[in-house]
């Protein structure tokens, strides 16, 4: 079934929640495969697990601590077998969605002090393909200090060993061979989502008609793009300790909505139970340029519509590409009964 809202069929009007979970609860199945990964934290160093740092921090060439502001990340190089073992530290500020050959592979890192900054070690070695593979990132900066984040500066950080058997090594650091690229689909002029300024971010507005296809795929051309701006090697300021954390990976779950209403050009989704995740829609547009948004609230309104720009406006905006598409929001929110929709 589909729904139409003037030039946008919502594909079997549905919403994806993309959930990152935090919690304990899991099946048998997600707690055999993460089992062995018991959490660590490690003391304040200047190592990395007993490791001397050979990666930098990167960033673009713009200003160290932009306002709201998306950087896509690239790395790409060949392989001639597929490595036996893979283990990368992974840090970002603020934060980074890290993909392999087009994988997402997590967030990172956990939120933390940039004094005492978290750089995460985790097991990569199921993500590489024996030819071109690329390494990308999606990195966010909030610029500025918010109630549940501290204040520092833009930046990326990956440092990894592949072993690829015979006593051959091949070492993964970004630098400066790493590319970067201010990403356009989102507006960093966008407001903050209250009043209480720097209580939580900013409202995300998204445009996927400037997103470059494929970004994150080996196929993908980005020798346009600039060439990294190396910061570093840590410890450096405001990184100024290395915290290693070792996790096991966060894991996905789809969650559908149980039921869903009209009330004038809004649709409303209620997901029947408080959900921590990113809402992901499957759309088709019929032109380019089709504008909408969404927002996540807990309660509803005396119509039947949901309660979600007062006080703290949980508001998101999208434009669409044409033809068919996946618009999922960047930001964690704690998703809670009901997502809205409606044409703008």
């Amino acid at each position: 079934m589909k729904n139409k809202v003037h030039n946008i069929h919502l594909i079997n009007t549905r919403i994806l929640a993309l959930c990152l979970l935090f919690s304990s609860v899991q099946t048998k199945a997600q707690k055999s495969s993460t089992q062995h990964l018991a959490p660590s934290i490690a003391a304040p160093s200047v190592l990395l697990k007993n490791q001397k740092p050979t990666a930098h921090w990167i960033w673009d060439s713009g200003p160290d601590n932009p306002l709201n502001y998306y950087l896509l990340i690239r790395k790409t190089f060949e392989l001639q077998q597929i490595p036996t073992e893979a283990e990368a530290f992974i840090s970002a500020f603020a934060f980074a969605d890290v993909y392999i050959n087009g994988k997402l592979v997590d967030r990172f890192p956990t939120n933390c002090d940039p004094e005492f900054q978290v750089y995460e070690k985790f097991d990569v070695s199921g993500y590489f393909k024996k030819g071109t593979n690329t390494i990308s990132a999606m990195v966010y900066n909030f610029g500025t200090g918010m109630h549940h984040r501290i204040n520092g500066r833009g930046g990326f950080f990956f440092q990894a060993k592949l072993n690829l058997g015979e006593n051959k090594v091949l070492a993964l650091n970004s630098d400066n061979t790493w590319r970067v690229k201010k990403a356009d689909a989102w507006d960093n002029q966008t407001e903050m989502r209250s009043s209480d300024a720097h209580l939580i971010g900013f409202v995300e507005k998204y445009d996927a008609r400037n997103m470059p296809e494929g970004w994150n795929e080996s196929k993908f051309d980005h020798t346009k793009w600039q060439a990294a701006r190396m910061l570093g090697i840590p410890p450096m300021a405001p990184w100024n300790k290395i915290v290693v954390v070792e996790r096991p990976p966060l894991f996905h779950e789809i969650v559908y909505p149980v039921r869903h209403w009209f009330v004038g050009n809004k649709i409303v989704y209620d997901f029947g139970k408080e959900i921590t995740g990113k809402p992901v829609i499957e759309l088709f547009a019929k032109n380019a340029g089709a504008n909408f948004e969404m927002g996540t609230a807990e309660r509803l309104l005396p119509d039947s519509t949901i309660l979600y720009k007062e006080r703290v406006n949980y508001t998101d905006y999208y434009t669409a590409k044409k033809g068919n598409a996946e618009l999922e929001s960047c930001h964690l929110a704690g998703i809670p009964l009901l997502v809205g929709y409606r044409q703008r």
